[in-house]
């Protein structure tokens, strides 16, 4: 090391002189220890990184570089650790910092916070759990990944009312996504999956954002994964263990959706179906009255049935097509009613009216008070006779 250069001031009270240490000349460092271990030195020109000073940084030193003028502490014996400490309110020495050679390793002892400014946010750690607080925000800044990576759970816990905000894609290198059991005498979390929404005032007409639920791609022959929905329906009778869960709905890759139980619809009306064509939402199925279904189209009803009718509003036409079972005509409210047991095959004609004008390419056949009649092409006819 360099000669020590000192400057001190000497002053003089009576008999007595009082000398202090006023100060250093650059690069003349103070050395403490008989081997003069430790030095504390202000080097007045700029160090190169990993760069070499003599009794200052030794070996083939692992350094940053450094401005002029820099202050340097160094420890340098091997493995020589340096500690700054303090005595606590008992008078107890508390380390503050250690810096281990051995490590290297900069550590702040156990119950040491690490605070910064005057607000509150802290770094601690109890040798086996690490706490970072923050009175306001707190960021954590990547340029690449950030990696949460946990022995244990990951927990994120908002303030209630609050929300957790993940922005772009997620992806959740798991199976399952489910939220933590509820205590064993509290009923399970709800979750909601939603959308995103636009924000109210100044611009209208914006429209919401689309929710997606899609299976996953499979390639080739393999087929693409099913969208699946399952509920845990009540068991028949007490129990503390948890009810199975069932498949309610598959959705398959070919496009087809099967229900497991019953589909419920609202009820409908002629213009507009309960069931419909999404080209043509005035045509389809809907609910006429109590155990009564109806088919409309354009909105008009083509047919209407219940549990003992069947009633068209159109032309039946059956193509050449026999027909099996009995076969009863009625006009209005009327029903087939027979004195004794009804038949099989047979076909009833209610009593009606002639049709004016001729049916030119057939013929015409009508029940008038009880009586069958048929009216020719020609307009001829009369009473069938089937004695």
């Amino acid at each position: 090391m360099a000669n020590p250069q000192m400057f001190v001031e000497v002053v003089t009270t009576g008999a007595q002189a009082a000398v202090t240490v006023v100060g250093h000349g650059d690069n003349v460092g103070d050395a403490f220890g008989d081997d003069e271990d430790f030095v504390i030195v202000l080097n007045s020109s700029a160090n190169s990184a990993n760069a070499a000073i003599t009794d200052v940084l030794v070996g083939t030193p692992v350094t940053p570089g450094l401005a002029a003028n820099s202050a340097i502490l160094s420890n340098t014996t091997a493995s020589g650790d340096i500690l700054f400490a303090v005595a606590d309110a008992s008078g107890n020495s508390r380390g503050l910092l250690h810096l281990d050679a051995s490590g290297p390793d900069i550590n702040i002892p156990v119950d040491v916070g690490l605070t910064f400014g005057d607000a509150g946010e802290k770094i601690e750690g109890d040798g086996t759990n690490l706490v970072v607080e923050s009175s306001g925000t707190l960021d954590m800044n990547s340029g690449g990944a950030l990696t949460l990576d946990s022995g244990a759970a990951i927990n994120l816990e908002p303030a209630s009312g609050s929300v957790i905000l993940l922005d772009g894609i997620i992806t959740i290198d798991a199976g399952v996504v489910i939220p933590v059991a509820t205590a064993h005498d509290a009923a399970g979390t709800a979750v909601s999956i939603s959308a995103g929404a636009t924000t109210a005032g100044t611009t209208a007409d914006i429209a919401g954002g689309s929710l997606t639920l899609a299976g996953g791609q499979g390639k080739g022959t393999g087929a693409g994964g099913d969208i699946i929905f399952q509920t845990a329906n009540a068991a028949g009778s007490t129990a503390t263990s948890l009810n199975s869960l069932a498949t309610a709905l598959t959705i398959s890759d070919d496009l087809s959706a099967t229900f497991v139980g019953q589909v419920f619809i609202p009820t409908g009306s002629s213009s507009d179906p309960a069931l419909a064509f999404s080209n043509d939402p005035d045509t389809g199925i809907y609910r006429s009255g109590g155990g009564q279904t109806a088919i409309t189209g354009n909105t008009a009803v083509l047919a209407q049935f219940g549990p003992s009718y069947l009633d068209l509003r159109t032309d039946l036409h059956l193509n050449s097509k026999d027909i099996n079972g009995a076969v009863q005509v009625r006009v209005g409210s009327l029903t087939a009613s027979h004195d004794s047991t009804n038949g099989t095959n047979f076909i009833s004609l209610f009593n009606g009216t002639a049709p004016a004008g001729n049916l030119t390419n057939g013929a015409t056949i009508y029940c008038e008070s009880g009586v069958m009649k048929v009216i020719n092409a020609d307009g001829t006819g009369g009473t069938i006779d089937f004695s």
